[in-house]
C-alpha cells in the first residue's frame, strides 16, 4: 500500500493526447474536443456516476484548492 499522493490525471504525453484527439473527431465531428473538455468529462462521471468525493477529484485532477475542482 503506497501513502504517496496519486500523480494528477494529465495528458502532456502528446502520442497520447494526438490519439484521444482523432477518436473525438471521428466520434463527435461537430464538436471541439480538448485536454480541458476530457478533464471535466472524467471528474464529472467520477463525481455524479460513481460517487467519488470531490476531494478526492481534486487530488486526481492536481488542483491545489477545491474551488478550481
Amino acid at each position: 500500500l503506497s501513502l504517496r499522493r496519486p500523480r494528477p490525471m494529465c495528458l502532456r504525453d502528446r502520442k497520447s493526447l494526438d490519439i484521444i484527439t482523432e477518436i473525438a473527431k471521428k466520434v463527435l465531428p461537430h464538436k471541439h474536443i480538448t485536454c480541458h473538455t476530457f478533464r471535466r468529462s472524467y471528474a464529472t462521471i467520477l463525481h455524479n456516476e460513481h460517487k467519488v468525493s470531490i476531494m478526492v477529484i481534486r487530488d486526481l485532477l492536481g488542483h491545489a484548492d477545491i474551488k478550481t475542482t
